[in-house]
């Protein structure tokens, strides 16, 4: 097979395993959460409060994406929203213990479902996909993730 056929399907099966992936979610989240309300409560729940702003950059969303999640995460009880007292325009966004709850409900069914998909790979296969995964997300983002399989051999 030619190189661009193999790009093209590729790209189908990219496609094919995001929508696998979303399906799979959606069947399986018994906590009602979109894919991206969960990974705005994952990040509250790694690294503290944080303004829209960051969350956006982190998350490749726009602030107002983040303002949309974030109503919804607040109706829910899963967020709180403060503002700073010395300046009173600069929003905080910060994980309640009730979101702490759904967020480890949501890790552990991430867990479960990842070893399930991922069960047909052995641990090289792994490891070199993971490898795959971060020159191609180095490529598309112009930002450097870090490669551990690359570090530990230099």
């Amino acid at each position: 097979m030619d190189r661009w056929s193999s790009l093209n399907e590729l790209s189908d099966l990219f496609r094919l395993q995001a929508k696998a992936w979303a399906q799979e979610w959606a069947r399986t989240t018994m906590d009602g959460l979109t894919i991206t309300e969960a990974a705005v409560l994952d990040v509250l729940a790694r690294e503290g409060s944080q303004q829209p702003t960051n969350l956006a950059s982190a998350l490749l969303i726009t602030t107002g994406g983040v303002t949309g999640i974030a109503d919804k995460l607040l109706q829910k009880g899963l967020i709180l929203r403060s503002r700073d007292e010395k300046d009173r325009r600069v929003v905080y966004l910060s994980i309640t213990d009730r979101g702490m709850e759904v967020h480890q409900s949501t890790v552990k069914g991430r867990q479960e479902r990842l070893q399930t998909a991922m069960q047909v790979l052995d641990d090289s296969e792994v490891e070199n996909l993971l490898h795959i995964y971060r020159k191609l997300t180095n490529g598309l983002t112009h930002k450097t993730v870090v490669d551990p399989v690359q570090t530990n051999r230099e």
